[in-house]
């Protein structure tokens, strides 16, 4: 009832026209009577469910409006946008994983696109560099065939044909051990 009064008293313009106050509201405002208003209370609900119940739903008209659990399940939302990476965010229901709208709001974009320039680099053969951040190391390929070169060396100077043969030429010759074995190669 107070609702309307108020409602009343400020489409009227004058906050006296519901209670005690002496002037009537005007002509063209009219008092109504409220409709019924229902809602479900915990007891009529399934066990469980309580903590789940909405407020009470406001009713107009004669209208009568039930409310189920299943209607008062929502989807879950974002509680919080982790930082650092963007993406990851604390949803209602105490779930950790991605959000688009925490990777929009945190920049996405920008985090994806610096991501791609600092792991960008061009190889020559000998150098890798990044055209974004100027760092550089030795090219892997370059590297490899080094490597492979030397193996193929030792393997040709020892007449090794397995790894373990070459390992035991290797450790005779950079002296890391002597004895019979290295007396086989001179060494």
């Amino acid at each position: 009832m107070l609702r309307h009064c108020l409602a009343i008293a400020a489409l009227a313009g004058a906050l006296t026209a519901c209670g005690g106050g002496t002037s009537a509201p005007p002509s063209s405002v009219t008092a109504t009577t409220a409709a019924p208003v229902t809602t479900t209370t915990a007891a009529a609900l399934p066990p469980g469910t309580t903590d789940a119940l909405p407020t009470a739903p406001i009713v107009t008209d004669a209208d009568e409006v039930v409310v189920t659990p299943e209607q008062v399940e929502d989807e879950p939302f974002v509680v919080e946008c982790y930082e650092g990476t963007p993406g990851p965010a604390l949803w209602s229901d105490g779930t950790t994983s991605f959000a688009q709208w925490c990777f929009d709001q945190l920049g996405g974009e920008r985090y994806l696109e610096s991501e791609r320039q600092a792991n960008a680099f061009e190889c020559d053969g000998v150098t890798c560099r990044n055209p974004y951040t100027g760092g550089s190391y030795p090219d892997p390929a370059a590297i490899a065939s080094d490597e492979e070169e030397r193996s193929r060396a030792d393997a040709e100077a020892s007449g090794c044909a397995t790894g373990g043969c070459l390992e035991a030429y290797r450790a005779c010759r950079d002296g890391l051990v002597s004895g019979d074995g290295c007396a086989y190669w001179g060494f």
